[in-house]
């Protein structure tokens, strides 16, 4: 499955909420609680929450904003970063781990007896339909909906009302929404959501039986489908583990430059990226941005803020960015930038070409970019490792010269 970049501009992205603000100098010149599924929802997580305020950020906002053309030296002194002395985790998957993984999969195997009606425990997958006084409301529907029945996911009586529905069973739930329910346009209102099912998923044995009716390449016994798990499992720990010590490597860069003054035009193109994502984010809702954000307990003054925190914290990351990529040698057309692109395109199962399509071809610069440059810094940094198991009891650790 191909992973999609929601925005490949958060590399640097991904960096730029990895990074607080590192040294400033100024001188006097100087679910809908989510609306149903997530309109039926009583969880709340939103893209809003990627950001977060912090008090280092005071700092960075004293930074002036440049208008126009603007010189690096300007911006920013770079500080060493040739030398960093970095631990780098090694995380050793355990079997309490590859056994708990197993029985999420088998809890996500489908029924297949026509007749089997939805029970506590089992995940139902559904369309709904949400009217209040008759009327569709923002939000209210979707056409595939994953539920657990009995999570506690959705409001009071939406799960009950399930149980006992068989697949293609059509059915109308009446409910009430909470007096305090986030989404102001729904709370405390009575509504009908009229409710087919899909598909019913209940956890089966694990049994050579169930595995091969896998049908996974290679895999036919209970051993084989564990050992998969297994390196399945060690692979994603292994990127987390990379992708945890470039976060390490992209903070220190910034902990030890220092920021003069930064373009506004980074600035402002940031803010505008920031709220295209939450309308497009909003969209999938069926709900507008003002809808989405008063679902997710925030304020305009709240989104305000966190716009402002992200395009600062962008326009800091680029012309980080240009610096290291000025005093490497760092350019986009290179056979360096060939190959990290390469590599960057296969890790998302995708061609080149649909890399740029999907993301737009200069957020794809940056991202490769900001690869090289963290590449850089590895090369020339002393790393220890560390082996650790999933559950954090250090086993033991080397070191390395990169």
């Amino acid at each position: 499955m191909k992973r999609r970049i929601a925005a490949m501009a958060m590399s640097l992205l991904m960096v730029a909420s990895m990074a607080a603000c590192g040294n400033t100098e100024t001188t006097s010149s100087s679910s809908v609680a989510s609306v149903p599924v997530e309109a039926v929802s009583s969880g709340s997580e939103s893209l809003l929450d990627t950001v977060s305020l912090s008090e280092q950020l005071e700092e960075l906002y004293k930074l002036p904003l440049i208008e126009g053309e603007y010189k690096l030296s300007d911006c920013v002194k770079l500080g060493n970063y040739k030398g960093f002395k970095l631990t780098k985790t090694e995380t050793i998957v355990t079997d309490a781990e590859v056994e708990a993984y197993i029985q999420t999969m088998l809890s996500q195997t489908e029924v297949q007896d026509e007749n089997a009606t939805a029970q506590m425990g089992d995940t139902v997958n559904m369309a709904y339909v949400g009217k209040i006084d008759g009327k569709e409301f923002s939000g209210g529907s979707s056409d595939s909906a994953d539920l657990l029945l009995g999570s506690g996911q959705f409001i009071d009586g939406f799960e009950t009302g399930v149980v006992g529905m068989k697949k293609g069973e059509t059915k109308d739930i009446k409910v009430k929404f909470p007096d305090d329910y986030s989404a102001s346009n729904v709370a405390g209102k009575e509504a009908v959501f009229t409710v087919t099912v899909n598909s019913i998923k209940r956890a089966a044995q694990l049994t050579d039986e169930w595995v091969k009716s896998r049908k996974e390449e290679g895999v036919n016994t209970v051993e084989e489908y564990r050992e998969a798990r297994r390196k399945e499992l060690q692979a994603q720990d292994d990127n987390n583990d990379d992708d945890e010590l470039r976060t390490d490597v992209w903070q220190r860069i910034v902990d030890s430059s220092t920021f003069y003054k930064l373009p506004k035009k980074y600035e402002e193109q940031a803010e505008k990226d920031y709220e295209e994502r939450l309308k497009k984010a909003a969209e999938g809702y069926g709900l507008s941005l003002n809808d989405y954000i008063a679902a997710a307990g925030m304020t305009q003054e709240n989104l305000d803020a966190q716009k402002k925190q992200y395009g600062y914290t962008i326009a800091q990351s680029r012309v980080l960015l240009e610096a290291i990529c000025e005093a490497e040698g760092l350019k986009v057309g290179t056979k360096e930038y060939k190959e990290e692109l390469q590599k960057v395109a296969e890790n998302f199962d995708m061609t080149e070409e649909e890399l740029k399509e999907q993301n737009g071809e200069e957020d794809v610069e940056q991202y490769v970019l900001t690869q090289m440059a963290v590449n850089k810094v590895l090369d020339y940094a002393k790393i220890t490792v560390k082996k650790v198991k999933s559950t954090d009891n250090e086993v033991s650790s080397s070191s390395s010269d990169s």
